[in-house]
């Protein structure tokens, strides 16, 4: 079977900031591996209440997301929201808290930027939003 997690030969020499036009998935506090690069998800700080009220109609959020070649976030811009400020206000920031590490950030000039789709329930297969 194919690892998720394992490039292709000649795609494993391309330099990280191909992960630009990656559109990548991930649950909170879960890692992503790419290109010898591990991205480790934050989880955002909501209240029970908050998710309670607002969580069952809540969309995942995704977002572009700048790494710097230390694997510090340095700039979100949110593609998608959740549809609920009392939400969306602590993904943001969880965002903001995601890190970058690995042998993969030496190729890193300056930074790299990927879009991550933040799994704050299940979605469907299909789902192309």
């Amino acid at each position: 079977p194919a690892n998720p997690t394992s490039a292709p030969r000649a795609e494993s020499r391309v330099p990280p900031t191909i992960l630009k036009d990656t559109k990548l998935k991930v649950s909170p506090g879960g890692v992503i591996v790419r290109e010898g690069i591990q991205i480790i998800a934050s989880t955002p700080d909501i209240t029970t209440t908050s998710w309670l009220v607002s969580g069952p109609t809540a969309r995942n959020p995704i977002a572009s997301i700048t790494f710097n070649r230390e694997g510090k976030v340095t700039q979100v811009t949110m593609i998608r929201e959740t549809g609920h400020a009392n939400l969306d206000s602590p993904v943001q920031a969880a965002f903001y808290s995601f890190r970058a590490k690995g042998k993969g950030l030496e190729k890193v000039r300056d930074s790299f930027t990927i879009e991550i789709t933040l799994l704050l329930k299940p979605e469907p297969e299909d789902d192309d939003d």
